[in-house]
């Protein structure tokens, strides 16, 4: 029984390119070494102009069970078309220019979605974000999640493309202990 592993240790991955695991097929175009400068095991968020593909694919950062934001939770729940349009638009234009919640995305899910075959467009665009942002996944579990779980399934598109697109900020500079005067000890003398 193997094993995928988002981040495999590095004792897993090949040293050299012409060193490959027992068994383990030959390393592909855009393989970087663990002794490669460009070799980084804390993956960047954001979507790597070099393509899909770079590096073994990375896990969704929002978990699929997850119903936060209640706002959004709710609008996916009863009104898809709108959350469905607007990851349509953001996987386009992350900054979400000219959006309107009435778009032609939204307003074509909305057709397929009355016949009963929204999933279909939730498979594809779900697919399309893998491929754009190198994240784990397959066409089977596309399918299924989109078909038996469609609100979830488009809630977690939603909160992923939102991660991914918007940019990220700097954590705080962490500053020592301040000592705050009337707090201060003096020796007696």
């Amino acid at each position: 029984m193997s094993q995928t592993y988002a981040n495999p240790p590095a004792q897993m991955l090949p040293q050299k390119p012409e060193q490959v695991i027992h068994g383990a097929p030959a390393p592909q175009q855009g393989y970087v070494s663990t002794q490669s400068p460009q070799y980084n095991p804390q993956y960047n968020p954001q979507y790597n102009p070099q393509g899909a593909g770079v590096g073994p694919p990375r896990p969704w950062t929002s978990p699929f069970r997850s119903c936060s934001p209640m706002e959004l939770c709710c609008k996916t729940y009863w009104c898809p078309c709108f959350v469905f349009g607007k990851a349509h638009h953001r996987l386009r234009d992350p900054t979400l220019t000219n959006y309107s919640s009435f778009n032609s995305a939204c307003v074509g899910y909305c057709v397929v979605l009355h016949f009963g075959f929204a999933w279909v467009p939730q498979m594809l665009q779900r697919a399309e974000i893998r491929a754009k942002y190198n994240l784990m996944g397959s066409g089977l579990g596309d399918c299924c999640r989109a078909y038996w779980c469609s609100w979830r399934e488009l809630l977690q598109e939603e909160k992923e493309l939102i991660h991914l697109t918007q940019p990220q900020q700097p954590p705080p500079p962490q500053q020592g202990y301040q000592n705050v005067e009337s707090m201060s000890y003096a020796p007696k003398q």
